[in-house]
């Protein structure tokens, strides 16, 4: 459990199998995207999903299984009392004028990358709500998209950091 972002999630993406209706596919192929909390071993969760799986044959004989990971992606956080977050939600107060916290984002970002690897303390700051993020017709509000574009002007302004020391993904 995490306290910015709760528990891990995972979730099947995609099912394959059979050729006809009328014919029992002798293969079943899912893809499953289990995303990592920050500082969750990758290592530990694959063994979980192992161990699930092992179940499942223990349970149905028949059942044969591969398990393939195609990407690990570390999640990431940064504090609170960063000046990127300072700066940020003092940005975000002034535009939207209400009270506003950092908080975690459930998705995965190239953000991972600055903070881990780089260790550039960075944020994700952006318009647009994650529930309509890869779904058909994907939109946002032309007004969210203003008041980003407004709040990134007044975060510009208020930066005192070189470009290298003030990361947002977008």
């Amino acid at each position: 459990m995490n306290s910015l972002v709760g528990n891990p999630t995972i979730s099947v993406g995609t099912i394959f199998g059979g050729m006809k209706t009328n014919v029992v596919p002798d293969l079943c192929k899912i893809t499953v995207d289990r995303r990592l909390l920050p500082r969750e071993d990758a290592e530990q969760a694959k063994q979980e999903i192992d161990l699930m799986l092992q179940k499942l044959a223990k349970e149905d004989p028949d059942l044969e299984y591969e398990l393939d990971i195609k990407l690990c992606r570390e999640g990431a956080e940064i504090g609170s009392n960063e000046k990127i977050v300072k700066l940020s939600v003092e940005a975000c107060r002034e535009v939207l004028r209400r009270d506003i916290e950092a908080g975690g984002f459930t998705a995965t970002a190239d953000m991972a990358f600055l903070v881990n690897e780089g260790k550039i303390p960075s944020i994700l700051l952006g318009p647009g709500k994650l529930s309509n993020a890869h779904i058909v017709d994907e939109y946002l509000d032309i007004s969210e998209l203003e008041d980003a574009t407004k709040i990134y002007a007044v975060l510009a302004a208020k930066s005192i950091f070189s470009l290298s020391d003030l990361a947002v993904a977008v």
